[in-house]
């Protein structure tokens, strides 16, 4: 048996080992800008509490973090790796599975302490040029970081108007409020340590630089343009790719239908 145990355990090393250091390379300049606020996409709930793979989907996630050594790349897994649970959530709660719903929002919970965890291990040790990175690197993680509360909302509205349009009982509606409840407040908790350690850095930075608050305010103003104008361009690329997507399969079904056409033509002569 430990045998079997050892063998699945290499087994599922070498099939993420790839995985894990394409996600290494996509998220080094990875940043996630604000969803507009009349729509936010939340990431595929994929597999779901109630399947039987579940648990070895969690593992392999949990064996991709541990090989995840940047901790700035860590914090971003593990803040997409929370949105999942938070899609899980929603989709449970489609599906009235409560018991589900609260495994979904358990995990999601260690998820946001896990980014606490690891933005205490941020270096922002060194000279001014190590702490003005440093700061460029909390600045991209504080916006990934509301764009999750903002999905959080998002998706308690959506189960809210499940309620109003009545497909949802006040017993169910209690529950999934609770849960809410406890998504948002650790979201909030996680928001609120990393704007503590984005100010940290701040203040490091204005010491090692002898920087004078005008100074200061005029790198981070910078920083967070760049930030934000990394962050479009990813949205515009991934705009492009969909109409690509939606253009290709466009043409595809009108080659097919015209190769049904024509085949039914020859068949009618």
């Amino acid at each position: 048996m430990k045998t079997m145990v050892v063998l699945m355990t290499m087994l599922l090393a070498f099939a993420i080992f790839p995985m894990i250091a394409a996600e290494d390379v996509a998220t080094d300049n990875l940043v996630i800008a604000p969803a507009p606020t009349d729509e936010v996409e939340i990431a595929d709930a994929g597999v779901t509490p109630d399947s039987a793979f579940y648990g070895m989907e969690r593992a392999m996630e949990g064996m991709r973090l541990a090989f995840t050594f940047n901790k700035v790349n860590k914090a971003k897994l593990q803040i997409k790796y929370a949105e999942e649970r938070l899609s899980e959530v929603q989709q449970m709660s489609e599906e009235e599975n409560l018991e589900a719903v609260d495994e979904a929002q358990e995990l999601h919970d260690e998820l946001m302490s896990d980014v606490e965890e690891t933005i205490d291990e941020i270096e922002s040790n060194g000279d001014a040029n190590t702490t003005e990175d440093a700061l460029e690197d909390m600045t991209e993680l504080k916006l990934e970081a509301e764009t999750h509360s903002e999905k959080v909302a998002a998706v308690k509205n959506r189960i809210l108007e499940m309620k109003a349009a009545g497909n949802m009982s006040a017993e169910q509606l209690a529950h999934l409020t609770e849960v809410f409840n406890k998504i948002i407040a650790k979201a909030q908790e996680m928001d609120d340590k990393m704007a503590q350690k984005r100010e940290n850095v701040k203040t490091k930075l204005k010491v090692l630089g002898e920087l004078s608050d005008e100074e200061l305010e005029d790198i981070d103003s910078n920083i967070t343009e760049r930030v934000n104008e990394r962050a479009k361009e990813k949205i515009a690329k991934e705009s492009q790719v969909e109409d690509d997507d939606e253009i290709e399969s466009e043409v595809e079904d009108e080659n097919e239908s015209e190769v049904e056409d024509s085949a039914h033509g020859k068949s009618g002569k």
